[in-house]
């Protein structure tokens, strides 16, 4: 009951207060647009089912610095969408005219949906390890069916390509990459250290998995 009651206290306090609050002082005008709202919904939909599912470590607690930095940047994510969608407003429409079309929108938000499923499928395939936290739980397994078959953090991949999307979403064109740019360098230091931590575990099995397999996309990175 206590790990529900907390899920529900994060969804209502992020979605429902603090995105919403941010938003509607600064950019009440996103309210009043189809794609923008269809953004919101999607964000809001897609992170109350990551929260669902992604399984409460009792093992930790979120307070190293990688966590740290990402409730940060989580904190950060409204006031990027802001910059966002002021540089469409005062750079893109006026200057790049053939970019500001609703069908930018579409597509980002069809990105955000795709990174969102990649995100929910990659949780759920971690089971009862896919938790936020930087430890090892208990009876902790090696994953490396499904999608971490052939990447190693494919969470994050979905991250990522959420974060340019929904930027991409208000027809920014500098904005994306800065977003994207930004997400990538925090979680890096992540990626780093979670690989470092299942070495320490599961030694030669997991570097046998780790040079088979690549961290993000497969065949480059």
């Amino acid at each position: 009951m206590r790990k529900t009651a907390r899920k529900i206290a994060f969804v209502v306090f992020w979605y429902g207060l603090y995105l919403n609050t941010v938003l509607y002082l600064l950019i009440p005008q996103i309210y009043t647009q189809v794609e923008y709202r269809l953004l919101l919904l999607a964000i809001i939909g897609i992170g109350t089912l990551d929260t669902a599912i992604r399984p409460l470590s009792e093992r930790g607690s979120a307070r190293d610095r990688y966590s740290l930095l990402m409730f940060v940047l989580f904190l950060l994510n409204p006031f990027l969408w802001i910059l966002a969608y002021y540089e469409n407003r005062i750079i893109v429409s006026t200057f790049l005219p053939i970019l500001d079309s609703i069908l930018t929108s579409y597509v980002a938000l069809g990105g955000f949906l795709l990174g969102g499923i990649i995100t929910i499928v990659g949780r759920w395939q971690l089971r009862t390890f896919g938790s936020g936290t930087l430890v090892i739980e208990e009876e902790h397994e090696l994953i490396h069916s499904g999608l971490y078959s052939r990447i190693r953090h494919p969470i994050y991949l979905g991250g990522l390509i959420g974060a340019f999307a929904m930027e991409l979403t208000f027809r920014a064109l500098l904005m994306p990459f800065l977003t994207l740019g930004l997400h990538f360098i925090v979680l890096r230091g992540r990626m780093q250290r979670e690989e470092e931590l299942m070495e320490e575990e599961f030694g030669t099995e997991y570097v046998a998995y780790r040079d088979s397999t690549h961290r993000l996309i497969p065949g480059l990175y």
